[in-house]
């Protein structure tokens, strides 16, 4: 793959890791207009560290806290930071199991452009109502276990094959009735966890199947390239939500994913 081509992937994985819009209907519309092949085993493993190590960084402050409120609760203090480690933590190990659980069942649905699709279309009429209908007013500070729960299993499903969004969990965190800006802040919390376990995925599937790991120059900028779009769009996130809603999100998925019904479905001959 030429470098020009893993770096428009690199963008579209950083973009789509963050912003609630779907990244496998982007994946299946640039692969049909352009007819490029998907990046190898070292290349998305470069692209998933990029965004993980940017959503640590962004949100490094609550990493601080909860690392200090563990070390606290282990003197026999009550802290703050060591329950939201603590329901994080239950979070990512839902998350992570649920997910290993049912990937090989959804496995074979990774291509499928009516599985896209539609799913597609559900997620984003789901962001759009329950960001409509449901109340704005918890912060992660109010967080109970069973949220932390729910939104790890929002987490897991969007890391399936066709679902592949940061809007699954955010969707379950405005049902639950959190602020905006702290429904991505949790979701994003949440989800370290299990997208370093897709990482680890990724490695150890790849060496199963014989390919060389090798990370060249080539993966090395496309990791760089998906840490700064990931943390170059949560600063944008964040600031968009803080005055305004999902809705444009929500609308802009339901076109992609429509725009992958038309290509699934043969409506328009290209």
């Amino acid at each position: 793959m030429a470098l020009t081509q893993a770096v428009v992937f690199a963008v579209l994985q950083g973009l789509a890791a963050i912003f609630p819009i779907g990244v496998s209907a982007h994946l299946a519309l640039l692969t049909e207009f352009t007819g490029w092949s998907a990046p190898g085993p070292a290349a998305q493993a470069a692209t998933q560290a990029g965004v993980l190590l940017a959503m640590l960084a962004y949100f490094w402050t609550d990493l601080f806290d909860m690392g200090a409120g563990v070390v606290r609760a282990a003197k026999g203090k009550r802290d703050p930071g060591a329950r939201l480690a603590a329901q994080i933590f239950a979070a990512g190990v839902a998350a992570t199991a649920l997910f290993l659980g049912i990937e090989r069942y959804a496995a074979g649905f990774a291509d499928s452009r009516e599985w896209i699709g539609w799913l597609g279309v559900g997620g984003a009429l789901a962001l759009l109502a329950f960001d409509t209908m449901c109340m704005t007013v918890k912060r992660v500070e109010h967080a109970t276990f069973i949220d932390a729960v729910l939104i790890g299993l929002g987490e897991a499903v969007a890391l399936l094959p066709g679902m592949r969004s940061a809007g699954g969990p955010v969707t379950i965190a405005r049902l639950l009735g959190y602020e905006r800006d702290e429904a991505v802040r949790f979701s994003i919390l949440a989800g370290a966890l299990p997208l370093a376990a897709v990482l680890v995925k990724t490695v150890i599937e790849a060496r199963a199947a014989g390919a060389a790991l090798e990370f060249g120059r080539m993966d090395l900028i496309v990791g760089a390239v998906g840490f700064v779009m990931a943390l170059a769009s949560l600063a944008s996130l964040m600031s968009w939500l803080r005055r305004s809603s999902f809705a444009v999100f929500a609308v802009y998925r339901l076109l992609g994913a429509a725009a992958v019904l038309v290509l699934a479905y043969e409506l328009i001959a290209f």
